[in-house]
């Protein structure tokens, strides 16, 4: 799935958004210095530059589990704030791959009728 770590919102206790907080740049960090999957080592820098990235549900569930765990770089606040992003990206993710695997299936049955 295409996400873009830039559309990450953090709010202050108050309910404003804070400006300029470049979030996006302290995720890549984090996972640049501390991922397993080695493909996310280049997936980092592109996040690091602004750039969209395509990460599958495994990925995903590794950069939540990074950023969750790293309260050295994160306050609370920012941490749920990229975890709730995630969660709500994987949930479009998993509902998009579910409707596209059922107009598959439909489409295969409907050609195997026609047959």
């Amino acid at each position: 799935m295409k996400i873009d770590f830039k559309l990450i919102k953090l709010v202050d206790i108050n309910g404003v958004v804070i400006e300029g907080s470049e979030i996006h740049k302290i995720i890549a960090n984090i996972v640049y210095e501390r991922a397993a999957n080695l493909d996310l080592v280049d997936i980092a820098m592109r996040m690091n530059r602004g750039e969209v990235v395509d990460l599958g549900v495994a990925e995903v569930k590794e950069v939540r589990g990074l950023v969750a765990n790293n309260k050295d770089r994160l306050s609370a606040f920012a941490r749920k704030a990229v975890c709730d992003f995630l969660d709500s990206v994987g949930k479009a993710g998993t509902e998009k791959e579910r409707l596209t695997a059922k107009v598959t299936k439909e489409e295969s049955q409907s050609s195997q009728r026609g047959k």
